[in-house]
């Protein structure tokens, strides 16, 4: 499971993956293991006819250096890989609004003191000038907890939003950005609709990842039924073949989901737990995924 092929200064969830080990991944995978396409993969798994040795790649909701890094570097080694769409960052160009937040807590530059509502509440955003851990941010994870002041309000104002509307997410993002009077930069954008086409006529094929990449369990059936079929005609929309799997926001899936899926005309999907597909044992609508790892060798897939 990939997200990015980028370098950023600040990957508070671990989304990227740098160019030149990217390109070292595919380099091992393609010596040493058997990739292939997601189709192949689960109609395979399905069979009991998969190799012990194959993976499939995937990539998640759509960002611009898909296009720009990933893509010539699988066409370049002659690899398949499937983009899981969240269609509306692309679509709508609203952008990411985790991305969003990253940039205008962690980013900050100047100390801030202001109260901002959130789902009814009022939350402080309240950090002092910029410590030393905010100026070397390479290597820091938000699962570890937070090391500085803005580290630990963006992890917590993060499991507040997640949770939100779509709509109280855009508005909250907003509320943030003016008490801070900053904008957030988009450097990490997605796609536009005209080069998730491009991607697509490429080694990519495309699945959906709903349409706001919202947190499903949050949702009742119908809602999430919408989300989940919406985004799939979304991504039909720019696939050159068929949108035939789903990959579940954030990895949250609970059992009610597969069915729902199933409904909204998805083959398979795929879930962020850690874990090997068991080919004894294949229940297509919540496969384990391994991300990966910025680092050269693939040594985390084992």
């Amino acid at each position: 499971m990939y997200h990015r092929v980028a370098d950023p200064g600040s990957d508070p969830w671990g989304l990227s993956v740098t160019p030149d080990n990217f390109s070292a991944h595919l380099a091992a995978l393609k010596r040493d293991r058997a990739v292939l396409g997601m189709d192949d993969f689960v109609t395979q798994a399905r069979a009991g006819t998969l190799p012990s040795h194959a993976v499939a790649i995937t990539f998640d909701d759509g960002y611009h250096d898909n296009l720009a890094a990933a893509a010539p570097l699988l066409s370049a080694a002659g690899l398949p890989a499937t983009l899981f769409l969240a269609s509306a960052p692309s679509f709508r160009q609203t952008g990411y609004w985790f991305e969003d937040l990253a940039d205008l807590i962690l980013d900050a530059r100047d100390p801030a003191d202001a109260r901002v509502q959130i789902g009814g509440e009022t939350v402080a955003i309240r950090f002092g000038p910029r410590e030393s851990a905010d100026e070397d941010r390479r290597g820091w994870r938000a699962w570890n907890g937070g090391r500085t002041q803005r580290e630990t309000l963006f992890h917590a104002l993060w499991e507040r939003i997640r949770v939100l509307p779509v709509e109280a997410q855009t508005v909250t993002l907003a509320r943030i950005g003016a008490a801070l009077g900053r904008a957030p930069s988009r450097s990490a954008r997605p796609m536009t609709q005209a080069e998730l086409g491009d991607l697509a006529r490429g080694p990519f094929t495309i699945g959906g990842h709903t349409v706001d990449h919202v947190d499903l369990p949050t949702l009742d059936d119908s809602e999430a039924f919408a989300q989940i079929a919406n985004g799939r005609t979304d991504a039909e929309q720019v696939a050159t073949g068929p949108v035939n799997g789903f990959a579940y926001p954030y990895g949250r899936c609970e059992p009610r989901l597969g069915p729902i899926v199933q409904a909204a005309g998805f083959s398979w999907a795929c879930t962020t737990r850690h874990a090997h597909v068991d080919r004894r044992r294949i229940d297509p609508y919540f496969l384990p995924r391994i991300q990966a790892e910025d680092r050269p060798d693939i040594d985390w897939l084992n």
